[in-house]
């Protein structure tokens, strides 16, 4: 990660604090990449810590939407389960490897970045907003 990164801050401390937790994982993920110590056991580690994010996360995400009746519900879903798409079929394609090739770890990293600020700038601050407007408590 070349950039410094500041994480929006969508007002649920739930969903914030998760947000940071999935940038911790992607922050790991790069500090191994960077000193040349990602192997595929570590990065099968990762992915299971990922997997995990991804079910305690968007579960979240998602009950709180139907709990405020959220209009963008099923946008916000769809964005939600292409990435859980994407992490199966990532997980699944490192555990038939045997080796790690070069590369195959920046994809996840890529990919992460890309969908963490993507999302959260996008679809989560959306639902940051309606919860402001409908002076909605999350928490």
């Amino acid at each position: 990660m070349e950039k410094s990164i500041k994480l929006p801050i969508t007002g649920c401390k739930l969903i914030d604090d998760q947000h940071r937790s999935f940038f911790y994982i992607v922050k790991e993920i790069d500090e191994l990449i960077k000193h040349n110590k990602l192997n595929l056991s570590i990065l099968r580690d990762k992915i299971k810590e990922l997997d995990l994010y991804v079910i305690e996360h968007l579960d979240a995400e998602e009950h709180l939407m139907r709990s405020i009746n959220y209009p963008q519900y099923k946008v916000h879903l769809n964005s939600h389960n292409i990435f859980r798409n994407w992490i199966t079929e990532y997980r699944d394609f490192v555990y038939d490897k045997y080796d790690l090739n070069l590369g195959d770890e920046k994809i996840l990293e890529d990919c992460l970045i890309t969908w963490l600020f993507d999302h959260i700038t996008t679809a989560d601050m959306e639902l940051a907003e309606f919860i402001k407007e409908n002076n909605i408590n999350p928490n």
